[in-house]
């Protein structure tokens, strides 16, 4: 009997080759098998076909992306009326039964990266170039940011880079290693690619198709600062900026109309830029009747089952705004109260006009303090789509989201600013956040600490014109008036060290305040706590202010094997 693999990239090879629509592309069909035997080295048409297939399989890991890396950050809270799987979770407290600890998803991705891999030969040519190199690597970087989520789930995986006839008992057949043994396999698979070039089919579903992978380039600067590999790390983050022309634009802002804060401008940004600032994204299809992630329904709800932390939503509330006109300005002229990558209330009215990442809730009729807003924000209205589980879509006007964002423009300045920082240089890190990096700023001596500079490392240069509009990330939220504020500032602190350990709480602040909601905060803080000299004691003490009893939960919590589903 002939061997069969799942593998949905290659249905269409068995029935013909006719290219689907785009939308079609992304529609997840889980009952199609290849014939292996039958079928030789790819072709281009192949190559296609297998790679956008591994792009639907990974839509079975969006919404769980987005729950395993936020239920186990500080930033959300999951109320006892919630599915007891996320309250299992949420409270590190996951038993064997817990629905997300299957790994079969996970491991049926890998397996069928592994299968394509074998069949592409990159060395084909057509017009001077390795035509089916693009389409490899990028099978290659998907397999490796499943290993990779696999390792920050479970804490383990079966490391294994052959098709498997079967994926039962997949681990009692094969050896399982560490998260830090995955990290290092995957910067030995990458390294090799680091510059190497990804697919490019175009637009598809009007999303870049590029961005359905994530660059090997920022996947390898991600381990290399999770192995505290600070230079290198910050080396790659620069090779990415530079090579693709990557900014922080203040226009991505939410900004007040006026000094009084009383009207918001006409076109805040930030409240989409989970979408529009993607650089590697899960992309879903566009027919509402398709599989996509339930994150509207999880958030915006009358009866959630997950909320904004509330320790969170109160230190946004009192973060300093700095208002001004305009970045002209030689100072703010007003300090006001609120991050407005929050939200945004106008003086007076006691309704919030604007919810980013999270909206207080009385506006929609509930009980609930509030709720999180970023999936609604960034989803797709289907008018004629009702929701009868959910009354604020029971009459129609669905939101459905269509892509899950992995790794955005934020993330990328602020994890370089975290490699700076403990690379030994926390002025350039802090301009990240409040001036941004750019000619004018590097120059600037009250900005920038000269000593910084002086080793001549490349990827503190940000003198190219391109980088003339670059802005602080601080700037989104707090006031195009943070640059000039004087009291935003480092201060004086008896060593390095603890300025550097300053501006890392800054930064993982800001990473709170960009990036909240989008999958990656328990790395972050996973990450970070390696940084650290007691990094259990650090883990446990930032997650735990989420908690009823902050002193308890992080008693429990220094234990690090509560991390990890079972």
């Amino acid at each position: 009997m002939k061997a069969k693999y799942i593998i949905t990239a290659l249905a269409s090879v068995i029935t013909g080759m006719a290219l689907t629509s785009c939308s079609d592309m992304l529609k997840t069909d889980t009952e199609s098998y290849l014939d292996i035997e039958g079928l030789g080295t790819y072709n281009a048409n192949d190559s296609l076909y297998s790679a956008m297939g591994v792009v639907r399989q990974l839509q079975n890991l969006g919404e769980r992306y987005m729950l395993l890396g936020e239920l186990r950050g500080d930033l959300v809270e999951v109320p006892s009326t919630a599915d007891y799987n996320l309250q299992e979770i949420s409270n590190f407290s996951i038993s064997s039964e817990n629905i997300y600890s299957s790994k079969r998803d996970y491991y049926s991705v890998i397996n069928n990266c592994n299968f394509a891999l074998t069949k592409l030969d990159t060395l084909i040519m057509e017009h001077n170039r390795k035509v089916l190199l693009p389409d490899y690597v990028s099978i290659r970087t998907m397999r490796d940011w499943t290993y990779l989520q696999l390792g920050l789930t479970f804490g383990k995986a079966a490391w294994i880079t052959e098709p498997l006839l079967s994926l039962e008992d997949t681990e009692k057949n094969h050896s399982v290693i560490t998260l830090d043994e995955i990290v290092d396999n995957i910067i030995s698979d990458l390294t090799p690619y680091t510059e190497a070039e990804t697919f490019d089919y175009g637009l598809i579903n009007n999303y870049d198709s590029k961005c359905f992978t994530v660059s090997p380039t920022l996947m390898l600067a991600d381990l290399m600062l999770y192995k505290n590999r600070y230079e290198e790390a910050a080396s790659l983050y620069y090779r990415y900026i530079t090579n693709n022309n990557k900014i922080i634009n203040s226009l991505y802002g939410n900004q007040w109309k006026n000094s009084l804060a009383t009207e918001i401008k006409e076109t805040p940004q930030h409240a989409t830029s989970y979408i529009s600032e993607v650089l590697a994204m899960i992309p879903y299809s566009s027919d509402a009747k398709d599989l996509h992630p339930n994150l509207v329904n999880l958030t915006y709800n009358p009866e959630p089952s997950l909320l904004p932390a509330e320790w969170w939503i109160r230190d946004m509330k009192i973060k300093a705004h700095y208002f001004a006109d305009n970045e002209d300005m030689p100072y703010p002229s007003a300090i006001l109260e609120g991050d407005t990558r929050g939200e945004m209330i106008p003086s007076g009215t006691g309704q919030t006009t604007l919810g980013d990442a999270f909206i207080s809730a009385g506006i929609l009729g509930t009980s609930i303090p509030a709720l999180i807003a970023k999936f609604y924000n960034n989803a797709n209205e289907y008018s004629v789509v009702s929701n009868p589980n959910n009354s604020f879509f029971e009459n129609g006007n669905q939101r459905i989201l269509t892509a899950v964002a992995l790794y955005r423009i934020p993330h990328l300045y602020l994890r370089y600013a975290e490699a700076a920082n403990r690379a030994g240089k926390p002025t350039i890190a802090f301009a990240v956040i409040k001036y941004g990096l750019r000619n004018e700023v590097l120059n600037n001596e009250a900005a920038i600490n000269p000593e910084e500079r002086a080793d001549g490392a490349i990827w503190t240069n940000f003198e190219a014109a391109t980088f003339n509009d670059n802005r602080g990330t601080a700037s989104r939220g707090r006031g195009l008036g943070v640059a000039k504020a004087s009291e935003f500032v480092i201060p004086e602190l008896p060593s390095r060290i603890d300025s550097i350990e300053w501006v890392e709480n800054l930064i993982l602040d800001e990473m709170a305040a960009e990036t909240a909601y989008e999958g990656n905060r328990f790395f972050d803080l996973l990450r970070m706590s390696r940084h650290n000299s007691n990094p259990d004691e650090w883990f446990a003490d930032k997650v735990s202010r989420r908690f009823p009893d902050p002193v308890a939960a992080k008693s429990r919590l220094i234990n690090p094997e509560l991390r990890w589903l079972k």
